[in-house]
């Protein structure tokens, strides 16, 4: 996920991708309201279908599911591996950025998180069809 103030090519990807993060939690909470039976006051602001399909083939970097601190760490381990580096299991060996991602798969491992509710789980890396330490399938 990009911070907010990030731009590409002058435009303000940051600030697009956080907006498209809103919009899919407006559309989520939207569905869970007409599941529930309550009336939905307005639609203004929520993802569309297709926009929500686009967003699911671009990866789990958006996922609204996931804070920003989670999704960085996602992404350096999958450079890392992409890059023919090992996983990392042991805190304070591999730091990237920043950031400790032997500690950050420990805690992945140990903390049983699922999968992104807005992924098609295309984007993994691996031939495990699960993030790391999760006994739940996608």
């Amino acid at each position: 996920m990009p911070p907010t103030t990030a731009v590409w090519d002058g435009y303000p990807v940051g600030t697009w991708a956080k907006n498209q993060r809103f919009a899919t939690r407006t559309a989520d909470s939207n569905a869970q309201r007409r599941q529930a039976g309550f009336p939905v006051e307005s639609s203004a602001g929520a993802l569309t279908e297709a926009r929500h399909a686009a967003l699911v083939e671009i990866g789990p970097g958006w996922c609204p599911a996931w804070d920003t601190e989670w999704q960085r760490c996602f992404r350096l381990t999958q450079n890392l591996l992409q890059d023919d580096g090992a996983l990392p299991v042991v805190a304070g060996k591999v730091i990237v950025q920043g950031e400790d991602l032997g500690r950050w798969v420990s805690a992945q491992r140990f903390g049983g998180n699922s999968s992104c509710p807005h992924s098609n789980g295309s984007w993994r890396t691996s031939s495990e069809s699960r993030r790391p330490g999760t006994t739940n399938s996608p």
